[in-house]
């Protein structure tokens, strides 16, 4: 489906590029709504997989060769606006490096794979899915149909397109300048090859791919499909057992101690640990209280306290002993 240069003249060439210039603008403001931040490798795997399966040409009774494309598949997944990225990053790849399709022919390849094929096999998906569980077949099947159609309708385009150039372009004597072939040769040509061939590879590999992430990866489906009502299979529910009551008995819940609490158990683990029956030591809230307290107690005595306290003795002090080891270091 590949056309190469030489075929279109460079008017249709360049009306399609024109054409798909705001389709690929708008493409990357859409495809932002499905496909978020953490999600957007997943466009390259998009490209890779369109660019992988189109390298693979089927051989076609009369003569020629014919491919899947694998658009559809990537809008299923991701929405037709990121299909129409990652289809139209795997053709320019395959324009610029591999001449699979021609340059100037670029923007005509993208319209008929990246635009046409993934818009109509996802609107022929969503009709026929339905109000379906994401795990059901019927969606896998939508998927291979809107497969089968997306790539015929792709297909019909590219025959138009050529059919329509020794109408549009010829010379004087009526010869074409471009692709010599009719409506009447190119349609049953490209219709022969893609109806009964590449049309079921398409379908096959896009049921194949929607049936096995139904079975290993549901997520993956939903990014795309996030009104699809929950399935059974993704309620996770957590059975209450004997084995959590073990568990919960086996590590029981940390106490949580205010600072209050923390001071006076660090106090009274000191306090063993240096052999003495110290009183533990009071909260903070409590320790400006009683230090005023004992302030205006010791600067204010009374006369009794006065009177009944004895001179200072002039005799000298005892004489101070020095503490044990065990002692300094409390």
């Amino acid at each position: 489906m590949h056309i190469p240069d030489g075929y279109l003249s460079p008017a249709t060439c360049a009306t399609l590029t024109a054409a798909m210039v705001p389709v690929w603008g708008l493409a990357a403001r859409r495809a932002q709504r499905v496909v978020k931040s953490r999600y957007a490798p997943l466009m390259a795997v998009g490209a890779a997989y369109a660019f992988l399966v189109m390298m693979f040409n089927v051989p076609i009774p009369d003569g020629t060769t014919a491919h899947a494309v694998g658009a559809v598949l990537i809008a299923v997944l991701l929405g037709p606006w990121a299909a129409t990225i990652s289809v139209s990053t795997a053709l320019l790849i395959q324009a610029l490096f591999f001449g699979d399709g021609g340059v100037l022919a670029f923007g005509a390849n993208a319209f008929n794979m990246a635009f046409v094929m993934p818009f109509v096999g996802y609107a022929v998906y969503r009709l026929l899915a339905g109000d379906a569980a994401l795990t059901s077949p019927r969606r896998a099947l939508a998927a291979g149909l809107g497969g089968y159609v997306g790539l015929n309708a792709a297909a019909f385009v590219a025959a138009i397109e050529f059919g329509l150039q020794p109408v549009l372009f010829h010379s004087a004597d009526g010869t074409p300048l471009y692709a010599p072939f009719h409506l009447s040769q190119t349609i049953p040509a490209m219709a022969l090859a893609h109806l009964t061939v590449a049309g079921f590879v398409e379908a096959a590999l896009t049921v194949g791919v929607v049936t096995y992430l139904q079975r290993a990866n549901l997520p993956l489906l939903r990014l795309n499909h996030p009104d699809v009502a929950l399935t059974a299979g993704e309620v996770v529910r957590r059975p209450v057992s004997w084995r959590w009551a073990l568990r919960r008995n086996r590590h029981p819940p940390q106490r949580h101690l205010t600072a209050a609490q923390s001071r006076t158990s660090i106090a009274r683990v000191a306090a063993r640990r240096c052999g003495s029956r110290r009183a533990p030591v009071p909260p903070r809230s409590s320790w400006s209280s009683s230090s005023a307290r004992r302030r205006r107690t010791i600067s204010t005595p009374s006369a009794t306290t006065r009177a009944a306290s004895p001179a200072p003795s002039m005799q000298p002090e005892a004489e101070i002993r020095p503490r044990s080891s065990r002692q300094k270091r409390c």
